[in-house]
């Protein structure tokens, strides 16, 4: 519903950006009007309003999604399909001791965040989905590389206990083992024994990168530039930077990614002879 909201602007603004320019001449950088016909509002004064409207709205439905992902549900965390997880760092970063006013400004604001969202000492989060293991329970999650059980509404660290004393692992050996369906529960509860890292995709690369609050600044920024100021070459040189500024970075983002897939998948044989 959102993604299609958001669509819905930019094809509304697309429409009010066409009225704006269309019968303009684009013959050079030095050569091009300021502003068009009006072919679908008819004037300046209209346009404008329906441009000023038009950029509220879409602030404040932006607003809006920002303060929804801050609300709470009260669900059975059994029920839940992803769940929101933080951990807690051991030691809090400290890069300036006497800080400016603008840096505290941050940084309470930063605080006033974290306890909003019930995390006041400083830690790293992300939302990840809930796997089913395939049997009535447990669930799984995985996070920070690490899997997580789900069960009984308490969320721990996955073990799997071979044998608790060397009786029973001799009982173990000395039979044929374990139950093939005890084989296939610890292997669905434990995972394939992988280093769970994946690269992104350039969609969602993409995505997580123009859809930052910073970005979103500057497209509320620019969106203005486009329609009010001088069109070419001003505003469509400043956007590309930015755009290009954007793709660059996930470039790099990926190229780091990579690395680190590459060398999570790395494989040594060893032959090891008596």
């Amino acid at each position: 519903m959102a993604l299609a909201t958001s669509a819905l602007w930019v094809a509304i603004y697309l429409v009010v950006l066409l009225d704006r320019y269309m019968g303009c001449q684009f013959e050079s950088v030095d050569n091009s009007c300021f502003y068009g016909n009006y072919f679908v509002f008819g004037s300046f004064d209209t346009s404008s309003e329906v441009f000023i409207t038009l950029w509220l709205l879409t602030r404040t439905h932006r607003m809006c999604l920002s303060i929804a992902t801050l609300s709470v549900m009260q669900i059975d965390i059994q029920e839940a399909t992803s769940l929101w997880i933080w951990m807690r760092e051991e030691e809090e970063e400290v890069l300036t001791v006497q800080a400016t006013f603008p840096v505290r400004f941050v940084r309470h604001m930063s605080a006033s965040y974290s306890r909003r969202c019930g995390t006041s000492a400083p830690g790293r989060s992300s939302t990840v989905p809930v796997q089913s293991t395939g049997f009535d329970c447990p669930k799984v999650a995985l996070f920070a590389g690490s899997r997580f059980v789900l069960q009984d509404g308490l969320f721990s660290s996955i073990q799997v206990t071979a044998a608790e004393t060397c009786a029973q692992l001799h009982a173990i050996s000395s039979t044929d083992g374990i139950s093939s369906k005890e084989v296939a529960f610890r292997q669905a509860l434990a995972g394939p024994n992988v280093i769970p890292f994946e690269e992104d995709t350039w969609a969602k690369s993409l995505a997580d990168e123009f859809t930052s609050f910073y970005y979103i600044y500057q497209l509320a920024v620019y969106s203005v530039w486009f329609w009010f100021s001088y069109m070419f070459p001003v505003a469509t040189v400043l956007g590309s930077v930015v755009l290009v500024a954007g793709v660059l970075r996930c470039v790099v983002t990926r190229h780091a990614q990579s690395s680190i897939a590459a060398m999570s998948k790395y494989a040594c044989p060893v032959n090891v002879s008596a």
